[in-house]
């Protein structure tokens, strides 16, 4: 963030602390101003974008890469190392009124860039300024910190209902199972009592079947060409229509019956045709 204020350390000068103070247009590939002050004196630095590119190609970095670099060590990253050696440290030459920036590669360092200071010409209103940023820049991160506290407590909640609501469902799914499955045992067993009772009521005709498979010559017997022939004229004379004949209607037509009839099946019943040979009779006597 362009304007930020942040304590820096110094190797060449570990025993005093430095303000460092870091402002851009756009971003730091285009070019940035520096602030440095140790509490009682203030100096000024600036790079311009030629010189960003030129640190880039010396380096053999992409500008992207650079700028991140850029990013973390002057700004401020936080990055550590194994046994707490910065990755990026300053050096400042008070003689030369030189600051160098670099870079910790395989435990070798690597110079990021470095910039000629200016020593301010109003040091204390400069570091009023400085002071004024970072309460500034306080008060802001507490105003962002305390948001982030009230997101934090409203997702501890969301979190605490998502749970109870979690656990509600949970215990719906059991009771859902136990009823499922109770429902399903009492339709088991009625398909089980139903089949039972099926097999019962077959059991008659698996009988049938199981006698017919042990006597097949009896049922063979039965399909005699003789027992089909009887089938067939019984069949054949169940099937002619029936007329009832009687004494009176006989005697009626002219034919006298004769009763007398043998018990033999082969004698065939004699009938007197009276009233025929009476007609002849009449029929000739007309004729004469």
């Amino acid at each position: 963030m362009s304007g930020a204020v942040r304590q820096i350390t110094v190797t060449t000068d570990p025993g005093n602390h430095y303000f460092l103070r870091v402002d851009f247009a756009v971003n730091l590939s285009s070019g940035f101003t520096i602030t440095l002050s140790d509490g009682i004196s203030a100096w000024n630095g600036e790079v311009s974008e030629d010189e960003v590119r030129r640190e880039a190609n010396v380096l053999e970095l992409p500008v992207e890469s650079y700028e991140e670099d850029l990013h973390q060590v002057l700004m401020g990253g936080g990055q550590k190392r194994p046994h707490d050696v910065d990755i990026y440290s300053f050096q400042l030459d008070l003689d030369c009124l030189k600051l160098s920036y670099h870079k910790m590669c395989d435990d070798v360092s690597v110079r990021l860039g470095s910039m000629k200071l200016h020593p301010a010409p109003h040091p204390v209103v400069l570091i009023r300024e400085m002071i004024g940023q970072s309460l500034k820049s306080n008060t802001e991160m507490e105003k962002e910190n305390l948001l982030l506290l009230e997101d934090n407590h409203k997702l501890k909640e969301d979190h605490t209902q998502i749970l109870k609501e979690l656990e509600r469902h949970v215990q719906d799914k059991e009771t859902m199972t136990q009823d499922l499955y109770a429902h399903f045992v009492m339709v088991l067993n009625e398909k089980k009592t139903k089949i039972r009772s099926l097999q019962d009521a077959l059991k008659p005709f698996d009988n049938v079947q199981k006698k017919q498979r042990d006597n097949p010559v009896s049922a063979g017997e039965d399909d005699s060409p003789d027992t089909r022939e009887e089938t067939f004229q019984s069949s054949y004379s169940s099937q002619e229509p029936t007329i009832p004949i009687t004494g009176h209607n006989q005697e009626s037509q002219g034919f006298s019956l004769d009763h007398t009839m043998s018990l033999d099946e082969n004698v065939q019943p004699r009938w007197k045709p009276t009233q025929t040979l009476d007609y002849e009779s009449s029929g000739t006597s007309e004729m004469n």
